[in-house]
């Protein structure tokens, strides 16, 4: 933090002036969790309207900061001023100019020295733009933040801000290494600046006021900015989930019924044995033919606002990048091999070897390994401190590239290695044993109305009854009851563990279930069951990623032929077209299903088994049409793609199989 705000003071080859400008173009490196720049124009314009409007150039913009902020008209040193009659506080000022900051820290000495000793060296110190000094005269700086004549405009610290003391002033807050664990303190940190004095001390925004400027709530909203924090999925975990606890909340369970006839069916289920996968050795290969991994390191931004308006932004197109001589002969190939030696350790690959060479020549092969999109400073560095930055995207695109390749090998092994399971109580997808909803201690409604379930447990399970916030999906060919699913999507009032269904999901089982009813004669002679697959407890395939599909299906005819379908309804908008593994693994499928009637026919046994896995799309063919350029439905029914939209979907997918 230091570090940066000698940057920033100092400006080196217009290096903020430069960041403003992009900043104003759109091209900050700041993304939404779509892919846009959160700085990029608007219609009508949200976050820089009156910047925009004012017309100030990058240069007026920085001059202001440099007199409003930190109280100075020109680059100067930074100094770090020990308050000698303040313990823990450190004052920040701009050369000969006045305080702007105060560090509030417990080993205010301890920090001292070890600036001091990093600027003895000269280039360091010459980057770094510090200085050190001390103060015998001036008292306390903290204490004075709220007075009108305080000078104070940047407070650094940790647990000082978190309780014990307020203030009408935060409008920004800046977090690092906060809300890994801190729980409920992160929720009062957040309060420190959502409080608002209002005008004439009404304690309201300027909204619930008449004739305010329009420029007003632009002063009024907190903005929060983190640094390796989860904070933020904490804090929506808390909004949405049970997450970070600030008001009570209760839990109330649902177990699940399993139908033990169904089990008794002797349905057959994919497993592996794992140890023995651990004693599989195998060696990495920097020329394995597989799709390039992709690598996004423009910076992410979770953002949440509460003022929702319909806006149109403006489009920017990442490009790709690669690292090339000389700046990979630049690169600590040695700390770099150590990194993925402590990674591997990490995952438990311990099955898997790899030499500098190789990882090497991963990274010389570009784009035909590997797809970089970043900032171009990253690849082509000036300084002694951008290649260290280089060296971290390439650990980045190693780590990508040797879990995507020790994914593709154990799925070549289990191919070759899977067996079939009958289908017991012991099962993954079971062990959750009950649903769990979590409920605030004040929402007395859904309390209620929940607990109400419990006396009409029975019509629940059978799908007679239901509330306003939960439902029985039923289908009276599911292995367990109940199927929930939340009825007010998007409430935050109450949560389910395990996630309910969502509504592709819904959509599925109750399409299913219809047409199982509709068309009786195409299963006369067959019995079909249906178990939700679980995220990291059901069955599951690896390629590149691990895949756990939505839902099996059984279909069994007789005591000697099963054939499995793993169906996964999902939104296809963010996919890589048919190269996505998930919608390959109709055909990878086939070879697995290969491998196991070999294996059967070995052992004697007369049993035969089909396996085919399809994706129920949820997103239209029209949205599609820019991502898998088809129009033909011949083209994605090869591919086992079946849309929601089509209302003979689920025919289609017996049709295909029958």
């Amino acid at each position: 933090m230091i570090n940066f705000l000698g940057k920033f003071l100092k400006n080196e080859d217009n290096w903020v002036i430069n960041n403003i400008k992009d900043i104003f173009e759109g091209n900050s490196g700041l993304e939404d969790p779509t892919g846009i720049d959160i700085f990029s124009p608007q219609y009508p314009e949200q976050k820089l309207k009156f910047l925009r409007e004012s017309g100030l150039s990058p240069e007026e913009i920085y001059t202001n900061i440099l007199k409003k902020v930190f109280h100075t008209v020109g680059s100067a040193p930074l100094y770090l001023v020990n308050i000698k009659n303040a313990k823990g506080e450190i004052a920040l000022k701009c050369g000969t100019g006045k305080y702007f900051g105060v560090i509030n820290i417990g080993s205010d000495g301890q920090f001292l020295d070890r600036v001091e000793n990093e600027c003895k060296d000269p280039t360091t110190a010459k980057i770094l733009n510090l200085r050190i000094d001390s103060d015998d005269i001036s008292y306390s700086l903290f204490r004075d933040i709220n007075s009108n004549n305080s000078n104070i405009n940047i407070l650094i610290g940790a647990k000082k801000f978190i309780e014990g003391w307020n203030s009408w002033r935060v409008s920004n807050m800046g977090l690092l290494n906060i809300g890994k664990s801190e729980g409920s303190q992160i929720i009062q940190l957040f309060g420190r600046g959502v409080r608002l004095k209002g005008k004439n001390m009404s304690l309201k925004r300027s909204t619930a006021t008449d004739g305010s400027s329009e420029y007003i709530p632009v002063l009024e909203t907190l903005n929060i900015f983190g640094i390796e924090a989860n904070y933020m999925d904490q804090f929506k975990y808390y909004l949405r989930n049970e997450g970070v606890t600030v008001d009570n909340r209760i839990e109330i369970p649902i177990k699940i019924q399993i139908n033990d006839s169904y089990i008794k069916e002797e349905l057959l289920i994919p497993d592996y044995n794992n140890r023995e996968f651990k004693n599989h050795i195998f060696e990495l290969d920097s020329y394995e033919k597989m799709e390039p991994v992709e690598i996004d390191l423009y910076p992410k931004i979770d953002v949440l606002e509460s003022n929702e308006s319909e806006e149109i932004r403006a489009e920017y197109k990442k490009p790709r990048r690669e690292i090339r001589s000389p700046e990979i002969n630049l690169l600590d190939w040695t700390k770099i091999y150590y990194q993925l030696l402590e990674f591997r350790l990490q995952k438990d690959w311990n099955n898997i070897y790899f030499s500098e060479e190789t990882l090497r020549g991963v990274i010389e092969r570009g784009n035909n390994a590997y797809s970089l999109k970043c900032p171009e400073n990253i690849i082509h560095p000036l300084k002694f401190e951008g290649v260290c930055e280089l060296e971290e995207a390439v650990i980045i695109i190693l780590k990508k590239y040797l879990q995507k390749y020790y994914n593709r090998q154990k799925n070549i092994w289990i191919n070759r290695n899977l067996y079939l399971k009958k289908l017991d109580e012991e099962n993954g997808n079971f062990s959750f044993e009950e649903f769990r909803v979590s409920i605030g201690e004040k929402e007395l409604e859904i309390i209620v109305a929940l607990q109400e379930l419990e006396t009409l447990k029975e019509d629940f399970m059978r799908g007679n009854t239901d509330n306003v916030y939960l439902t029985n999906v039923y289908f009276d060919r599911h292995i367990y009851q109940p199927l929930i699913a939340k009825k007010l999507r998007d409430s935050s009032k109450y949560s389910i563990h395990p996630n309910g269904l969502n509504s592709g999901e819904v959509q599925f089982i109750e399409d299913l279930k219809t047409y199982l009813d509709s068309n009786p004669e195409v299963f006369k002679d067959t019995k079909l069951f249906v178990l939700r697959n679980l995220p990291k407890l059901g069955v599951k395939f690896f390629d590149t990623v691990s895949f756990f599909p939505d839902f099996i299906i059984w279909l069994k005819n007789g005591d000697n032929s099963q054939h499995l379908l793993f169906v996964d309804p999902k939104g296809l908008i963010h996919t890589n077209g048919f190269n996505d593994e998930k919608i390959k693994l109709c055909h990878s499928i086939k070879d697995t299903e290969a491998e196991i009637n070999t294996k059967l026919q070995k052992q004697g046994s007369t049993q035969q088994v089909k396996l085919d896995s399809f994706i129920v799309s949820v997103t239209s063919k029209r949205e599609l049409e820019p991502v898998f350029r088809v129009k033909l439905d011949s083209k994605y029914e090869m591919n086992h793609i079946l849309f929601q939209e089509d209302r003979n979907y689920i025919e289609q997918m017996f049709d295909s199989i029958f």
